[in-house]
């Protein structure tokens, strides 16, 4: 047995670890040892001693960056509640070439045994991506550490590996086992896994929500936990979730991730403050140092539920976010380090280089946004998280001020053209009135409309197009012989007040007149 044990575990003969177990708990569960280094090789006689229950050792897999076996390490948060036999179905249902193994800690050991040596860089590159994608173990050997290994005291362990059905197998079954799976390391690196996604979208949730479905959590700051779940919700559903469907899933989730579940107002709690706002972000590290032990930063910004998408956590410190538009220009106000600050959006948005300059007139040195490897621009995310946060200028509302640059341009337009009945004399720049159903429409060319545009002081719009968009003006492909007309109603000015008229010598006014032509621009009798 120790000479087969000695082949299935060879690693550095340098060294070993002696362990010797305290007796006592951490806040975890997990059983407490002292770990002392001997610089001697492990023999079979050292073996020996261990399976007697006269030594606990441990074993450093890699030596001369070679290595015979590996192990995915399952330390779980909550020791109390941890499931073996989850990992166990996994290996099972995914054929992986591992060996589970009760470790003494009381968590999991799933080891990968090669038939000879290869390189540790490369057989760890190919454990990562199965605990990646599997298991979500925080580590993964080799390590450059020492593991404890099994069957201490071998007749009374309890510190064994498990077959298929999630039951212990004792020394003799284990060893039978774990030559059985044993591969080498052109079968490792030329190994399938399959696809593993026990719900809709896990491959791109965050790892942190995965490692709570995966594992319970046992530690305080649950609020915050089941803030996270609700967050990942909205994102699945593009903030589309209806409250009813949202709480009854964190209902769910909360049988599922907490140890001591929360209360049904608490998780009432959550859901509030995750659909009170417009925005949807994860609470994370460092701001959120508990979430540490869960959390993954470089592969959620990977993921299209994790960070990646998110708006960086500093748009929190800006507030009391304000939008002012006109048809020309848009200008954003707001706080941002207790300093009211105004910008014009399409200045001083257009990258971060101009928003930094812009906010350096405020005697702020703004800090770049750090770029991840993949996924969008934070700081294209910041600006999409600042309009997502503003309100619209109760006092300067763009309908409001739409309707008067419209009514501007209206009377500019009217004021400086001829309006005519003759249809025929729309192609020389004319205006021709008509009325229908008592009320009376204006027709032009859309030719006469640029012409105005580019010939007028105002410049309120920059092109017909939005001109036309602004006065409502309708396209009437054919009337009275003549193609291709615009129309509008002629707007009821009664009560708005007018220029004062200027009279000719002779005391009135002609065509050759501006305010002749004002005087059309009224309303119907």
């Amino acid at each position: 047995m120790e000479t087969k044990l000695l082949e299935l575990f060879e690693g550095d003969s340098t060294q070993h670890l002696e362990v010797t177990l305290t007796g006592g708990l951490d806040e975890r569960g997990k059983k407490q040892a002292k770990y002392t280094t001997v610089r001697e090789p492990v023999t079979a006689e050292l073996w020996k001693k261990h399976l007697d229950g006269e030594v606990i050792i441990g074993i450093k897999p890699e030596i001369d960056g070679k290595t015979k076996w590996g192990c995915i390490d399952m330390d779980p948060s909550n020791y109390k509640d941890f499931n073996e036999k989850k990992f166990v179905d996994i290996i099972k249902q995914y054929s992986l070439p591992l060996v589970p193994l009760k470790s003494k800690s009381g968590g999991l050991h799933l080891i990968l045994f090669l038939t000879d040596w290869a390189d540790q860089k490369k057989v760890r590159e190919e454990l990562d991506k199965w605990n990646e994608k599997y298991f979500l173990a925080k580590e993964v050997f080799p390590r450059n550490k020492h593991l404890g290994m099994p069957y201490h005291k071998a007749t009374r362990t309890v510190e064994y590996a498990y077959d298929d059905r999630g039951e212990g197998l004792d020394l003799e079954q284990f060893i039978e086992l774990a030559f059985k799976r044993r591969i080498s390391f052109d079968d490792l690196i030329n190994f399938k896994t399959k696809k593993y996604e026990p719900e809709p979208d896990w491959n791109e949730y965050p790892p942190c929500v995965q490692s709570l479905l995966t594992d319970k959590w046992n530690g305080e700051h649950r609020n915050d936990i089941m803030f996270n779940m609700a967050v990942l919700e909205m994102k699945r559903s593009d903030g589309n979730v209806d409250k009813k469907t949202l709480v009854q899933t964190l209902f769910e989730r909360n049988q599922a991730i907490f140890s001591k579940p929360l209360t049904e107002k608490e998780i009432m709690g959550s859901v509030a403050q995750s659909t009170a706002k417009k925005s949807y972000n994860y609470k994370c590290p460092p701001r959120y140092p508990h979430m540490t032990p869960i959390c993954n930063k470089q592969l959620c910004q990977m993921r299209k539920l994790g960070i990646g998408c998110q708006v960086p956590d500093v748009i929190d410190e800006f507030t009391d976010v304000v939008i002012t538009r006109n048809v020309k220009e848009t200008f954003m106000e707001f706080k941002y380090k207790d300093k009211p600050i105004v910008i014009k959006t399409d200045d001083d948005l257009i990258d971060e280089k101009s928003f930094r300059k812009k906010l350096l007139t405020y005697s702020i040195n703004w800090m770049t946004l750090p770029k991840p490897k993949r996924g969008p621009n934070p700081f294209e995310m910041l600006v999409q998280g600042l309009f997502d946060k503003a309100d619209e200028n109760k006092d300067a509302k763009f309908e409001d001020t739409l309707a008067d640059t419209a009514f501007t341009f209206k009377k500019k337009f009217f004021e400086t053209h001829m309006i005519v009945k003759d249809f025929e004399e729309l192609k020389h720049g004319y205006l021709a009135e008509e009325v229908e159903n008592e009320k009376v429409f204006i027709f032009f060319k859309k030719s006469t409309l640029d012409e105005f545009i580019k010939k007028s002081s105002l410049k309120l719009f920059a092109n017909s197009q939005e001109a036309l968009q602004a006065i409502n003006a309708i396209k009437v492909d054919y009337h009275k012989l003549q193609k291709n007309l615009w129309k509008m109603e002629l707007p009821d000015f009664k009560n708005k007040k007018q220029p004062t008229k200027q009279e000719t010598q002779q005391g009135k006014l002609t065509e050759l007149d501006d305010e002749y032509h004002a005087q059309q621009f009224r309303a119907p009798k």
